[in-house]
């Protein structure tokens, strides 16, 4: 009970304050934006005056304002985390070209030949962050058409197609014939 006190307190001093010296025009604009508060006798009253000025602030055009913002930042911070995970598995790949890179040097130095190597390190170079989730979708062994391989990467047939014949021109993937269709698994 104290609370409903301590509030009944708080709207009977608000409703006694003094507006100062405010122009006709401001004095209006308040009483139509947030009504007077008038003294509360029961705490039914007050609850139904605390439940008018809640109506009025929610539906106050800044507080849906807030609502779209708070929204809009939920959005942008779904994209920077996509970005930051995209960015890590860049970071890996750079990881591994610094290693085909250190490796064909000392194969250059045991006088050994580079030469699928040098097939890796290109095929890395060239492949995109797009190009590198793709090769996810092959386990060791898994055999995929294009069909497949478009459902699993919620991609269309075309898209799925050109992303496969890259990545075989790359010399990443192998084709298997499957009757009429065809198949791709990693190169092993």
């Amino acid at each position: 009970m104290g609370l409903l006190r301590k509030l009944r307190k708080m709207m009977s001093k608000k409703a006694s304050m003094s507006v100062g010296t405010v122009s006709t025009e401001q004095q209006t604009a308040q009483k139509q934006d947030f009504p007077e508060v008038k003294p509360v006798t029961s705490s039914k009253d007050l609850l139904k005056e605390w439940s008018k000025t809640l109506e009025m602030v929610e539906s106050h055009p800044l507080s849906q304002a807030r609502v779209l913002n708070t929204a809009i930042l939920d959005d942008l911070n779904r994209v920077l985390h996509s970005m930051d995970e995209k960015l890590e598995k860049l970071s890996k790949v750079d990881d591994i070209y610094h290693l085909l890179l250190e490796t064909k040097k000392q194969l250059e130095g045991a006088g050994l030949p580079t030469s699928n190597v040098d097939a890796v390190i290109g095929s890395i170079k060239g492949l995109t962050i797009k190009d590198r989730d793709a090769l996810s979708f092959f386990k060791i062994d898994e055999l995929l058409t294009t069909e497949d391989f478009a459902d699993k990467a919620s991609m269309s047939r075309s898209t799925a197609s050109s992303r496969l014949n890259k990545l075989f021109s790359f010399g990443l993937l192998d084709k298997v014939a499957e009757g009429k269709k065809i198949g791709y698994k990693l190169k092993q």
